[in-house]
C-alpha cells in the first residue's frame, strides 16, 4: 500500500479529527512507531493529527531523531538531502520505505527527564537476515555522548 493510500485510510479510520485534542480540517498522519513501516501492519502505527499538535509531538522528539541519523548512517542507509557543498539541508524519509531492521528499545536519561526510544540496530536482507549491523559496542557508545550533549542544550 503506498503512503497517500495509507494516511487517508488513517484519516477516515479516526474521523479525520486530531486523536489528541479532536480538531478537525486539515490533518497529518502521524508514525507512533516506525517498526511496522513498510509492513501490511504500518496503519496500525498511524495516528492522526492536526498541525499543532503534531508540531508539539516532534517537538518532544525531535532531539532523538539526530540520534536515529547516527544510528542509520553506521547501518550505511543514507537518506539525507545534501547541496553541492556537502552538507545536510533535509531528509528524505521515502528513502526508508520498504527497508526492514532489527530493533531494539534503548532507555535515555536528559536532564532529569527518562524517554525510552527504538532504535534500528540491523538492517535485514529480503530473508529477515541481519545485512548490516551495527558495530559492536556502537550504542553503549554514543548514547552517553547524545545524553551529554542533550543536557548541556536543557
Amino acid at each position: 500500500m503506498n503512503w497517500d493510500e495509507l494516511r487517508r485510510r488513517c484519516y477516515a479510520r479516526d474521523n479525520y479529527r486530531c486523536q489528541i485534542c479532536g480538531e478537525g480540517g486539515q490533518v497529518h498522519a502521524h508514525h507512533l512507531s516506525y517498526e511496522r513501516v513498510g509492513t501490511p501492519e504500518e496503519l496500525e502505527d498511524l495516528q492522526t493529527l492536526c498541525g499543532r499538535c503534531h508540531a508539539m509531538v516532534h517537538g518532544h522528539l525531535a532531539p532523538t531523531f539526530w540520534l536515529l541519523v547516527a544510528v542509520l548512517e553506521q547501518l550505511g542507509v543514507e537518506f539525507g538531502i545534501v547541496n553541492e557543498e556537502g552538507e545536510y539541508i533535509g531528509f528524505d524519509a521515502s528513502k526508508l520505505f520498504g527497508l526492514k531492521f532489527r530493533f531494539k528499545r534503548v532507555n535515555l536519561k536528559i536532564e532529569r527527564f527518562y524517554a525510552q526510544v527504538v532504535l534500528p540496530v540491523a538492517l535485514l536482507d529480503e530473508t529477515g537476515e541481519a545485512a548490516k549491523s551495527l558495530p559492536e559496542g556502537f550504542l553503549e557508545r554514543i548514547v552517553p555522548v547524545f545524553e551529554r550533549q542533550m543536557t548541556e542544550r536543557v
